[in-house]
């Protein structure tokens, strides 16, 4: 047969009969299966050097790296073998079968080297910082790649080393098994203490799931716990109740009253750094509040509500640059996107999650998804998909003693698509927009439960697990839907303010928080709002207070909605209404409610209870006991006995003072960090 295709090229008059056409064509589709199998054992071996984890589907896995290349490539094969076999015979009279496999070698090499040259800088930015290395390493080793290619694909085009064809599909095959299988992944050590955190999650919307099937991880870990219902604390804002977590104590003691602050203004000790003295290594990911990050033995991600792009360690900074690209100023470029991605797939991130995003993001338009909030929750719902990966290859990478996971994914869902979920409560809401939003709020809990089955995978039975939210949800009052609120930055430069406070705006509040050393000022700043009016209204245009903790809180009086092309008259200055007023956006459709939920698994913990009358605060002396360490007299909250069994509970702790003057385990304490 070998023969057979040769005289094609040595005898243009040689009768060719359908035998030999179809030797012809399988020839060609052969060396193009080579030559798409060189690429895919290139994408193989760079998957492999990053993360041998990526990918984590075994059917994708063969579709992307064997049966797509495989069919792609004997198309390519037939259509450019077949023109490459006419130019050989146009170009060369002379020796028209060596120029045949010249021109593949060659297309093989040059496609190697102009396709790797774009990657290779960020790529190998992964593992060398120098741009010399890293520029002149990418000209070398393209132009190495290009030649092994070429020279592979000449002798495979000849019909030479048979053997190659098991070395191209073993790369392919091996980056499948390494992650694909349960084998191949093996699977993490786990941490002692393991709190996931979904503001939002409420039993009242995840027991109809829980019902039909749609949450068996969080049946489970129920069935396998204690559960129950759990009171929040006040203020609702995320940095100041995730800090209340955290401490065990009310913003009064722990000090963040606002969105503004960060892990420098905190004035209590953190349970993780109660443990962290004790010898545990520690790992946050999402937590508010978390900027700066302290250098520990572990690592830490803040939230992207925090102010700062820096993680410990630093080589995850890009996970908060890419969360907080709107307050980001880096130019972006084709090297930092591409880096992007090296090192997000180098940390964690999974090829099935990006294969669902890109589906959604694609899907949503032909499926009518087209409000801008069905936007903003895709990308958000990609976000934490990453997210939950970055956290289990982490765990995995890092193993800690103490680590914490943080994601609102439900709290947004909920914000932005309840009227869909309970439309009977909404006026003006369409049969097709809830065929197409009303599942929105389902699927937020769907993810969660994907998530907590996907690190519940990497955690020990012994360990112990809490899963706690710190509010539910419930459909937003009229007042809530139609008010106004304050354009905060026009508002305090016009009225001077901007060097003496900070401000946030939540709902139709405005929160407004003296900087250090202005506290003296606080009773002006409220009169500059008390007596503020309208020029031909001629009412007063806010209600203000000072709250418990010590917020200005400025609402606008409804009644200013109905004279926007007024004048705002106010100490020492005017200007427009509408400069200094807007309309909340109607999209918001929930309100939070300040009944959370709670579960605790683990050793020590009653398995299948249900406890009542459970607040956040007491979630601190309640892993304080469950880790026996002993309780502190300064911590408000209790621990919640009916979720303990016996030994724990009967069992009389220590006390302490305070840990916040407790630098070293008292006498009797023994560290249990690993």
């Amino acid at each position: 047969m070998r023969h057979d295709f040769d005289n094609l090229f040595y005898w243009p008059d040689f009768p060719v009969d359908e035998s030999l056409q179809e030797i012809a064509l399988r020839h060609h589709v052969r060396t193009g299966m080579a030559l798409a199998l060189v690429f895919s054992s290139v994408c193989a071996a760079a998957c492999l050097l990053l993360n041998p984890r990526f990918i984590d589907a075994l059917p994708i896995g063969i579709l992307l790296f064997l049966v797509l290349p495989l069919a792609v490539g004997a198309v390519l094969g037939a259509i450019v073998g077949h023109l490459l076999q006419k130019l050989a015979r146009f170009g060369s009279t002379e020796a028209p079968l060596r120029a045949y496999r010249l021109l593949w070698a060659s297309l093989a090499g040059f496609a190697v080297f102009f396709g790797t040259l774009p990657f290779l800088p960020p790529y190998l930015g992964m593992f060398w910082s120098p741009e010399t290395i890293r520029f002149g390493g990418t000209i070398l080793v393209a132009v190495t790649l290009a030649w092994v290619v070429g020279q592979t694909i000449r002798r495979i085009a000849r019909g030479a080393w048979p053997w190659a064809w098991a070395f191209l599909v073993a790369l392919p095959v091996t980056v499948i098994v390494s992650g694909a299988t349960d084998w191949g992944r093996g699977q993490g050590q786990g941490s002692r203490v393991l709190v996931l955190a979904f503001p939002g999650l409420s039993w009242s919307v995840a027991e109809d799931l829980i019902e039909r099937g749609e949450m068996p991880n969080l049946e489970n870990l129920r069935r396998r716990g204690a559960w129950g219902d759990v009171r929040s604390t006040r203020p609702l804002m995320p940095p100041v109740v995730w800090t209340s977590v955290a401490t065990g104590k009310e913003s009064s003691e722990h000090g963040v009253m606002s969105f503004a602050a960060t892990a420098r203004d905190i004035k209590a000790r953190r349970i993780w750094e109660i443990l962290e003295d004790r010898g545990w290594s520690i790992g946050l990911f999402g937590w508010p509040v978390t900027w700066p990050p302290a250098p520990v033995d572990g690592f830490i991600v803040p939230a992207m509500s925090d102010v700062g792009t820096e993680t410990h360690p630093y080589q995850l900074g890009f996970i908060r640059e890419l969360a907080m690209n709107e307050k980001t100023r880096q130019r972006r470029t084709w090297g930092r996107y591409c880096r992007y991605a090296f090192q997000g797939i180098r940390y964690g991130a999974r090829l099935s999650t990006l294969i669902q995003a890109g589906g959604e993001i694609l899907l949503d338009p032909l499926r009518g998804r087209s409000l801008d909030a069905a936007q903003l929750f895709t990308k958000r719902k990609l976000h934490a998909k990453l997210n939950s990966d970055y956290f289990v290859e982490l765990r995995r990478r890092r193993p800690v003693a103490f680590a914490a996971y943080w994601t609102n994914i439900i709290h947004v869902a909920q914000s932005y698509f309840w009227k869909y979920h309970e439309p009977e409560h909404f006026e003006g809401i369409s049969p097709v927009d809830i065929a197409r939003y009303g599942e929105s709020v389902h699927d937020s809990y769907r993810i969660v439960d994907e998530f907590i089955g996907k690190i519940l995978r990497e955690t020990s039975t012994d360990d112990l697990v809490v899963v706690v939210s710190n509010h539910g949800a419930e459909a937003a009052s009229d007042d809530a839907r139609r008010a106004l609120t304050l354009r905060v930055e026009p508002v305090l430069k016009q009225m001077r303010l901007k060097g003496a406070v900070e401000a946030t705006n939540v709902g139709a509040r405005t929160f407004i928080r003296m900087k250090a050393g202005q506290e003296g000022n606080q009773g002006r700043v409220q009169r500059f709002f008390e007596t503020a009016r309208l020029d031909r209204g001629g009412f007063r245009a806010f209600n203000s207070r000072i709250d418990e903790w010590g917020n200005v809180v400025v609402t606008v009086k409804p009644d200013v909605a109905a004279h926007l092309d007024d004048t705002l008259l106010f100490q020492g200055g005017r200007c427009l209404v509408d400069e200094a007023v807007r309309a909340v956006e109607f999209q918001e459709s929930a309100q939070m409610k300040e009944t959370g939920a709670l579960v605790i698994a683990g050793v020590g913990v009653v398995p299948g209870r249900q406890f009542v009358d459970a607040s956040l605060l007491d979630i601190v002396p309640t892993l304080l006991v469950l880790n026996g360490l002993n309780l502190a007299a300064d911590l408000p909250g209790d621990v919640i006995q009916a979720a303990l069994e016996g030994d724990f509970r009967d069992r009389i702790p220590g006390f302490i003072a305070t840990y916040e003057k407790d630098m070293r385990p008292p006498a009797g304490e023994v560290p249990q960090g690993h």
